[in-house]
This record gives structure tokens, sequence and C-alpha cells, in this order.
């Protein structure tokens, strides 16, 4: 099930994140779900066959803020 979800939210990322080329607060959440939540339920999800979300996480991670967050966790 969400492979299929995933494949819609893949035709939909406009640029660098999911909204165009700026952060914004659907990108964090996504964030959070893959990392948190989905890693958590389902140890093994890949999100290969998805190169516009694994690039809008590895660009979200990138944001200095974010990137400073994620290095106290």
């Amino acid at each position: 099930m969400v492979p299929k979800y995933f494949a819609a939210l893949e035709k939909m990322v406009a640029g660098k994140f999911i909204l165009g080329d700026k952060l914004s607060y659907a990108d964090l959440q996504f964030l959070d779900f893959v990392d948190n939540k989905l890693k958590w339920a389902f140890p093994d999800f890949k999100l290969d066959g998805f190169p516009k979300l694994t690039a809008l996480l590895s660009n979200a991670k990138a944001e200095p803020k974010i990137a400073t967050y994620l290095s106290k966790q």
C-alpha cells in the first residue's frame, strides 16, 4: 500500500522539494514520516524506485538547520 501512495507523491514532486525549490512543512512531515514512523513499522522498506522522493529526503537533510538538528539526535 505504501508504494502506491509513494508513486503518486513521486509524480507530484515539483523540484528540489515537494512544492518546488523551497523547503516546506510538507517536506518536514515527509521526512519525519519516512525516517521515524515508516522505518519503525517497516524496517526493510526502501525508497528504491522513487528517485525524486529519495532526492527530496537528501535535500531536506542537507538544509543547514535540519542537518544541525539531525546531528544532535
